[in-house]
């Protein structure tokens, strides 16, 4: 039997409330990020604790959850995306690693619709797989999909719901982005 990495989780804090990264090690790989809640029994709605693993520490998981405390404190001079071969992607597919790639594109404090990600990976009827995407994305915030609203300038649907989506676009709104919400 092939031996598989065990699964590891860090719960830190933010500004936001607390968050969930889940990750293996031996190689390290970002299995799922999740967005903010109040505490760590709000966490466990969001993600079965089956699939948390152990609590652990890895440099790299410190490293990533240094950037997003930061990130939520309002730092914006770094990239939160980490290297691709960081991220477990291997239940995605290829368009959608596409789409996911053409959203951590988009520059801080701005955003894009749903319809330009579709154009800009070649799929410009696509529009609603991109937020289908958007919707799986396992990792928010670095992949920022809260980024992504909807073609007539509102806000759209997001994982962490509506409020949170909100919350990022203000946080991240120094460019002088104008919303109808």
């Amino acid at each position: 039997m092939k031996n598989r990495p065990e699964n590891y989780h860090l719960i830190f804090d933010t500004e936001f409330g607390s968050c969930l990264l889940l990750f293996k090690n031996n190689p390290f790989v970002i299995t799922r990020f999740v967005l903010p809640d109040k505490n760590e029994h709000e966490l466990e709605t969001k993600v079965s604790p089956e699939l948390w693993g152990i609590p652990g520490k890895n440099r790299e998981a410190m490293k990533i959850s240094r950037k997003i405390i930061n990130y939520f404190a309002g730092d914006y001079s770094f990239t939160l995306c980490p290297a691709w071969h960081l991220l477990n992607t291997e239940t995605l597919t290829i368009l959608e690693i596409n789409v996911l790639k053409a959203v951590v594109q988009i520059p801080y404090g701005r955003v894009c619709s749903y319809k330009d990600i579709a154009v800009s990976v070649g799929r410009p009827l696509a529009y609603r797989f991109v937020g289908s995407t958007m919707a799986k994305n396992p990792f928010p915030v670095l992949i920022p999909c809260h980024r992504v609203i909807r073609n007539d300038m509102s806000i759209g649907q997001y994982g962490g719901g509506q409020k949170m989506k909100k919350k990022l676009i203000e946080l991240e709104a120094k460019n002088g982005v104008k919303l109808n919400f």
